[in-house]
């Protein structure tokens, strides 16, 4: 009996003993071997690009009048770096059409990029990308909904805050 006891735990303590092998093997992979891969996984999952919501479909009456349509915008981000000189936020607030005072405040909050302007058509989105200020500004496209025919029934038709959610 005692040596079927001795046995019996040789053979428990070597599958714990296996299973933990396994295990310190598998860590040393990921925190050794492929260090560089999950560290840029990590950096990509962390700086993550915000994902546009999808056109809102367009909206019709019976005689297929157009109530509500879907238009592209754009918004502008700040990133704030240290290499920000202060003529170049005075052309970006001349080309924005934005108070220089109100881009200095926005700088002076604590995040790593800031809101300048929502709801930008287009053709002044591209000007500003394609600009000197292409290293501090980043365009995100949003859709805009429009109602052609005045803004009477969108209470009807449904409309959405700045997060694309539906308001009451």
């Amino acid at each position: 009996m005692n040596l079927y006891l001795q046995r019996r735990t040789l053979i428990v303590l070597s599958v714990l003993s296996g299973a933990f092998l396994v295990l310190y093997i598998r860590l040393f992979d990921i925190m050794v071997v492929n260090h560089s891969y999950y560290e840029a996984y990590a950096q990509k999952q962390y700086f993550g690009h915000y994902r546009p919501e999808t056109k809102r479909g367009n909206i019709y009456d019976r005689q297929g009048r157009v109530l509500a349509i879907d238009i592209d915008g754009y918004s502008i981000y700040l990133k704030k770096t240290k290499s920000i000189k202060k003529d170049t936020l005075k052309d970006l607030s001349e080309a924005l059409g934005i108070p220089f005072g109100d881009i200095k405040s926005k700088l002076n909050q604590d995040k790593d990029r800031v809101i300048l302007t929502r709801h930008l058509p287009p053709e002044r989105a591209v000007k500003v990308k394609a600009s000197q200020y292409k290293a501090f500004v980043e365009l995100l496209p949003e859709p805009l909904r429009v109602y052609p025919k005045g803004p009477l029934a969108s209470h009807i038709l449904g409309f959405v805050g700045a997060e694309h959610k539906g308001l009451e």
